[in-house]
């Protein structure tokens, strides 16, 4: 059947800080294909929104966590997932 068809990206993010050493995130990320899909692959698309928020822990080092869900979708997984990530800045 081929290989998956194209899509279409957008993400978007919002954040904000309350203090100086968070800061809250409002993400949005968005697939749509671009093309006709396979049997194998069929068309659709997917909306997911992310709350998270990140602390400082020291000048180089913060932590994430959060939450993340798909909110519509056409094709598409309905997916929920926490997370948590470690940043370092250079």
């Amino acid at each position: 059947d081929g290989a998956p068809p194209s899509e279409a990206r957008l993400d978007v993010t919002l954040g904000i800080r309350p203090r100086p050493d968070l800061t809250l995130l409002a993400q949005a990320f968005f697939v749509e294909t671009v093309e006709p899909g396979t049997r194998q692959y069929p068309d659709g698309g997917y909306a997911r929104l992310q709350l998270s928020a990140v602390l400082d822990l020291s000048q180089r080092w913060s932590v994430q966590v959060g939450a993340n869900a798909v909110v519509a979708g056409r094709n598409a997984l309905a997916e929920n997932a926490l997370l948590v990530a470690v940043w370092r800045r250079f």
